[in-house]
């Protein structure tokens, strides 16, 4: 982190984390220009896939990621984040404007978050056919109670067919 860097070479740090999120087939549609008190998020639309992603529905939850990401690094190194979504109604394609300031105490939470950025990874291999250990389960369902999150592993068959059958309608 560059702690005595300027305003424009912090908020390039953070972009650097922002474009570590994941994104529809790793098209990475977004666009950050710094300005003068904040930092602008745009969709790429030259990287839109139409034909999969036809209401661009998948890109902009894409650069939600980005922005997340943003956020995420900022307020790990102490800043705050005040985001204006969708501030200028006559260019759709700019998504957010975030303004940072100083002094925003970073939680545990936001460190864990911060360090798992790195640690992503994409993977697009089948699933194993096995149990996941009973450690790991006991993890999420804290980590998920801890964010207030309802965590539930579907153990029934036919819950599971039924799960299946709507996560395909919704490809």
């Amino acid at each position: 982190f560059p702690v005595n860097g300027s305003d424009e070479d912090k908020i390039k740090f953070f972009v650097g984390y922002a474009i570590l999120a994941p994104s529809g087939h790793n098209t990475q549609p977004w666009l950050f220009e710094i300005i003068e008190d904040g930092v602008n998020l745009y969709a790429d639309k030259t990287r839109a896939l139409p034909v999969i992603d036809p209401d661009n529905r998948e890109l902009t939850i894409s650069c939600g990621a980005a922005l997340t990401n943003f956020i995420i690094a900022a307020n790990n190194f102490g800043f705050d984040a005040k985001i204006d979504l969708f501030p200028d109604k006559n260019n759709s394609d700019l998504l957010a404007f975030v303004k940072l300031s100083k002094g925003f105490e970073p939680t545990d939470f936001i460190k864990r978050l911060f360090k798992s950025i790195t640690k992503r990874k994409t993977n697009r291999k089948p699933f194993e056919n096995k149990q996941i250990d009973g450690l790991i389960l006991q993890k999420m369902e804290t980590i998920a109670g801890e964010e207030k999150v309802k965590f539930s592993i579907v153990k029934d068959n036919l819950l599971r067919e039924l799960a299946v059958s709507i996560i395909e309608e919704g490809d």
